[in-house]
C-alpha cells in the first residue's frame, strides 16, 4: 500500500470519527434538554418576605377547589363564600416550619371567624394518615382542600411558587390577592394583614 493510500485512508477514519462524537454529543445534550425537572416542594423555614398589593396592582385569585380532609368539597369561588375575606395557607404534615406556625395559624382563624373572614387550608404532597393526624394534632379547625399532588396549586404559581411550602394568601372582599407570605407565619403578623384587610372602605374610628 502506498504513502498516500495510507493517508487517505487514515483521513477518512478521523473524519467518521468525528462524525459519531458530533452525533453522541448532540444526543446527549438533547436528552439534557429533554430531562428539565420542575422543582420539588421544599419546606420553607423562615419568612422571605410579606408582600402586601395595593389597591390597583392587586391580582384576580386563581380559582381553588377540591376534596375536603373530613369530606365533602370546598371551593375558592363559592357562592356562600362571596365578600368575605379568605385566607388561604398552603401545608403538609411533612414541613417542620408548617408545624410550628400552625397553631398561630389557629388562633388567628379563632379570633376573626366572626368576623367573617374564611380560612382555608390546602394540604399538599402528603397522605391522608399524615394530614389527619396533624390536624388532630394541632387542634385545627378550620377546612382542607386535600392536594395530594399539587394540581390544584397550578393556577397559583405566579403568586406561590411551587417549591415555597408553607405560605398564606389573603384574598380582600372582591376576590384580589391583597396580602402574601413566603414561609411560616407568626399570629401577629397575620392578624395585622388580615384586620387591614378586613377594615378596608370602613370609616376611621
Amino acid at each position: 500500500m502506498g504513502r498516500s493510500t495510507r493517508l487517505v485512508i487514515t483521513a477518512a477514519a478521523a473524519i467518521a470519527a468525528l462524525g459519531v462524537t458530533t452525533a453522541v454529543g448532540a444526543v446527549l445534550l438533547s436528552e439534557g434538554r429533554g430531562t428539565e425537572r420542575v422543582p420539588s416542594p421544599e419546606a420553607t423555614s423562615a419568612p422571605t418576605g410579606v408582600t402586601r398589593y395595593a389597591l390597583a396592582e392587586r391580582p384576580d385569585a386563581p380559582p381553588l377547589a377540591g376534596p375536603r380532609l373530613d369530606g365533602g368539597r370546598m371551593d375558592l369561588d363559592a357562592p356562600d363564600g362571596q365578600g368575605q375575606v379568605s385566607v388561604i395557607n398552603v401545608w403538609g404534615s411533612w414541613c417542620p416550619p408548617c408545624r410550628e406556625e400552625a397553631p398561630d395559624l389557629q388562633r388567628v382563624w379563632e379570633g376573626v371567624e366572626s368576623d367573617g373572614v374564611r380560612f382555608m387550608g390546602v394540604n399538599t404532597r402528603d397522605t391522608e394518615a399524615g394530614a389527619e393526624a396533624f390536624v388532630e394534632e394541632f387542634g385545627v379547625t378550620y377546612p382542607s382542600i386535600v392536594d395530594p399532588d399539587g394540581d390544584a396549586l397550578l393556577a397559583w404559581r405566579e403568586i406561590i411558587p411551587v417549591q415555597a411550602i408553607p405560605s398564606t394568601v389573603v384574598v380582600d372582599r372582591e376576590g384580589r390577592v391583597a396580602a402574601r407570605v413566603i414561609g411560616p407565619v407568626d399570629a401577629a403578623t397575620l392578624r395585622g394583614l388580615v384586620n387591614d384587610i378586613v377594615n378596608e372602605g370602613k370609616p376611621a374610628q
